[in-house]
């Protein structure tokens, strides 16, 4: 996921830089964007597999959780989480 925002920087030229935040105990931003020292993108990577799970993520977006984060799935296959996040929005 970083190397993917890395690289999508370089090709733009913008001089942006994504790397993992500092907190071990960040609940909210897993990566963070800067750009001439100055955070441009905060990124969260959620691996939810299990309808429990997902069920949790959709509330806690609905909560406002991750209001300042832009919420992305890993790799793995969130395809009820994304379905069931479009009948949120």
């Amino acid at each position: 996921m970083q190397d993917g925002c890395n690289l999508r920087h370089l090709r733009t030229l913008s001089g942006a830089r994504t790397e993992l935040t500092r907190s071990t105990t960040a609940s909210t931003v897993d990566l963070v964007t800067t750009k001439s020292g100055r955070v441009i993108e905060r990124i969260q990577v959620k691996d939810v597999t299990s309808q429990a799970g997902i069920d949790k993520l959709v509330k806690q977006c609905a909560d406002g959780k991750y209001r300042s984060a832009k919420l992305v799935g890993s790799r793995r296959p969130l395809t009820h989480s994304i379905g069931r996040l479009r009948k949120l929005a």
